[in-house]
């Protein structure tokens, strides 16, 4: 879209670009909702309800601070809220990689610790 010069003739492009957009919110939502799920062990209630509430934050921002900004302006904020939302996506399965090797040498601990 940064570089795309729009055509008249050509609006089914945007049609194409919504329903892209359409189907990975579609794919995207219950990886989100798993992954919540995942990571608040025994606190599901309160992960699920901050989840949507920061999503309908994120909403109200768009929608307030919208207008007044230029479409290439806002594509660059979504292309930086995207590379900080991938960074934390990979820190968290970084910790959560380490978190499951820490479990199971704990496990190999135990085992090697039970026969001698």
């Amino acid at each position: 879209m940064l570089v795309w010069k729009p055509i008249p003739s050509q609006t089914y492009v945007l049609f194409i670009l919504v329903g892209m957009q359409g189907i990975a919110g579609a794919i995207w939502d219950p990886i989100e909702a798993a992954l919540y799920g995942i990571l608040f062990v025994n606190k599901e209630e309160a992960a699920y309800s901050n989840l949507w509430l920061g999503q309908n934050i994120g909403y109200f921002v768009v929608y307030l601070c919208g207008p007044s900004l230029r479409v290439q302006t806002i594509i660059i904020l979504q292309l930086v809220y995207l590379t900080i939302a991938l960074l934390g996506y990979f820190a968290v399965e970084i910790r959560q990689y380490r978190k499951r090797l820490m479990i199971a040498s704990i496990d190999n601990d135990f085992k090697v610790s039970t026969i001698f």
